[in-house]
C-alpha cells in the first residue's frame, strides 16, 4: 500500500490523514481533530479492542489528533511524538487546554486542598501536561480542579539537559509494555521521556531511535557516559563503561545493571549511537 510506515503516518485502506493525500491510496482524507487526554493515562493499540497488546500510552494533557470515532473507540495521532493507533474515546476531551506546566516528578499526586492531608483525587506521571492557574504556599492549582506540590511541576520550555540523571529517578519504576510514564514504562520510552525533559524530541520505539537518535558510532569506538546501546527490539543508556541503566523485561522494571548481564540477556548488540 505505502512504505511509509503505519506507526508514524495515519493511513488505512479507508481512511487517512488529509496530509497524506497523494502520497497513500485510500477511499477518503479527513483533516483530524484535536483532543486533548484526560486521565493519567490512556493505552495505544493497533486495534480497536481491549484484548490487543498496548503499542503505546498516551499521557495526561497530550493532544490526539481524532480521524475517526467509532463504537467507543478513537483512531488518530498523538501530537507529542506523531505515533498512531487506538485509544478509548472516553479518555479524550473535545476542550484542548493549552498547557504552561509539565510534571517533573515520576509520579505525584493531586489534592482535593493546597495541603498534603487533603483527599488524593488523582495520580499524574511524568511528561503530563498541565494549565496552573494559580499558587499557595507549596502548591499549584490546576485548572482541571486540584492541587499538585508546586515543585513537581516545571514550565513547559524548561531543559534539564542531564538525562541520565533523569533516568536514575525511574529505578524501580515497573516495565510496562507500551507504557510511557511513571506508572510502568518500557525500555524505548525511557529513553523518549528522558530526552524530552532534556529538551530533545526523540521518536518512540526502539527500532526507529535506532535509526535516527544522535549518530551511529562505528564498531569498537570507545563507549562514553550517555551512549545508548541497541539490541533488536531494545535499548538501554550507558552510564559508564560497563554499566546500563533501562527498562528491562525479565525483572520487570528500570534498573541498574552491569553491561555484560544485558548482554548475555539479549541477542548481539546492533549499534551503539551518541548524542552530538
Amino acid at each position: 500500500m505505502s512504505d511509509l510506515d503505519p506507526r508514524l503516518h495515519p493511513y488505512r485502506a479507508d481512511l487517512a490523514g488529509e496530509t497524506l493525500r497523494g502520497r497513500v491510496p485510500s477511499d477518503r482524507f479527513v483533516a483530524g481533530t484535536r483532543t486533548q487526554v484526560v486521565k493519567p493515562v490512556s493505552t495505544v493499540r493497533g486495534e480497536p479492542r481491549v484484548e490487543n497488546s498496548a503499542t503505546s500510552q498516551l499521557v495526561y494533557g497530550e493532544v490526539f489528533i481524532v480521524f475517526e470515532e467509532r463504537e467507543g473507540w478513537s483512531w488518530g495521532q498523538n501530537e507529542t511524538d506523531g505515533y498512531v493507533g487506538y485509544v478509548r474515546t472516553d479518555d479524550l476531551s473535545p476542550e484542548v487546554v493549552g498547557a504552561t506546566h509539565r510534571i517533573a516528578a515520576v509520579r505525584t499526586l493531586v489534592f482535593a486542598e493546597p495541603s498534603y492531608k487533603a483527599p488524593v483525587i488523582e495520580e499524574l506521571g511524568f511528561q503530563s501536561q498541565i494549565r496552573v492557574v494559580g499558587e499557595r504556599d507549596r502548591y499549584s492549582a490546576l485548572c482541571q480542579g486540584g492541587w499538585i506540590v508546586t515543585a513537581h511541576a516545571v514550565p513547559l520550555d524548561h531543559v534539564d539537559p542531564d538525562y541520565l540523571a533523569t533516568a536514575r529517578r525511574f529505578v524501580e519504576t515497573p516495565y510496562r509494555w507500551g507504557g510511557r510514564s511513571g506508572f510502568g514504562i518500557d525500555c524505548s520510552a525511557l529513553v523518549q521521556a528522558c530526552l524530552a525533559h532534556a529538551g530533545v524530541p526523540v521518536r518512540r520505539d526502539s527500532d526507529m531511535q535506532a535509526a535516527t537518535l544522535g549518530e551511529a558510532l562505528p564498531e569498537g569506538a570507545a563507549p562514553r557516559s550517555g551512549d545508548f546501546v541497541f539490541w533488536p527490539g531494545h535499548v538501554a543508556m550507558l552510564l559508564d563503561q560497563h554499566t546500563v541503566i533501562h527498562a528491562a523485561s525479565t525483572p520487570l522494571k528500570v534498573c541498574v545493571e552491569p553491561l555484560a548481564i544485558a548482554q548475555q540477556r539479549n541477542p548481539p548488540e546492533s549499534l551503539r549511537r551518541r548524542l552530538g
